[in-house]
């Protein structure tokens, strides 16, 4: 029955064509309306534990915090306004498995709760895996149905790899090798350092899957 509803109701982060609801957002972009699906992918690294700022948070208000602060508060308000035809699912870097549900999942209010409860755990430390995880998310057949994949992220793409500022070009490669539907991948950054070399990686591989870049500064 899950399937058959994947098939009628398309998945991820803005409204279905046929949808009357308001439409969803993360930081004022709208999603590509083609489905109604979609899978975040969010930077757990220590960089996203830095770059305080000071912005406007979900409910109107001038708030400061970290880049991880700020990437709670914008997803969690996305999470909230998905309408019932939606599925989705959260995926972070720093997750055992990755992802929250492991599968696409119907957005209703119970689900949606368990993730914004979930986002509002996850906290920045270590190496900025987006390779693995963003391969993870690409290849995984319990996301076959989704072309719209949104990474929220803070500073330069690595794992493990000891010259990072040299290597985002390889971290792009195996994110390109993954993506054999030709899913469109679209990059958040917040607060980007000037000297950092994510603003490469956003710019290389949203231009070529077709996906938006949003930076935040």
């Amino acid at each position: 029955m899950a399937q058959q509803l994947r098939y009628v109701a398309l998945i991820l982060l803005t409204c279905a064509l046929t949808c009357t609801t308001a439409v969803a957002s993360l930081y004022g972009e709208h999603i590509p309306t083609e489905q109604a699906a979609v899978v975040y992918i969010i930077d757990c690294s220590c960089s996203m534990d830095s770059g305080w700022s000071t912005y406007i948070g979900p409910d109107g208000q001038e708030v400061e915090g970290y880049r991880m602060s700020r990437a709670i508060a914008e997803m969690t308000s996305s999470v909230d306004k998905l309408p019932p035809v939606y599925w989705f699912d959260v995926v972070s870097t720093d997750h055992p498995g990755y992802a929250l549900f492991g599968e696409l999942t119907e957005s209703t209010d119970e689900n949606k709760g368990a993730a914004t409860g979930h986002i509002h755990t996850l906290h920045g430390g270590g190496e900025t895996g987006l390779a693995p995880a963003t391969e993870w998310a690409l290849s995984a057949y319990e996301y076959h149905d989704v072309f719209d994949y949104y990474i929220v992220t803070g500073g330069v793409p690595t794992c493990c790899i000891e010259d990072s500022y040299a290597y985002w070009e390889e971290v792009a490669d195996r994110i390109r090798g993954a993506n054999e539907r030709n899913a469109r991948i679209h990059v958040i950054v917040i607060w980007p350092d000037p000297e950092d070399p994510i603003l490469d990686f956003a710019e290389t591989i949203t231009a070529e899957t077709g996906g938006t870049l949003t930076v935040l500064e």
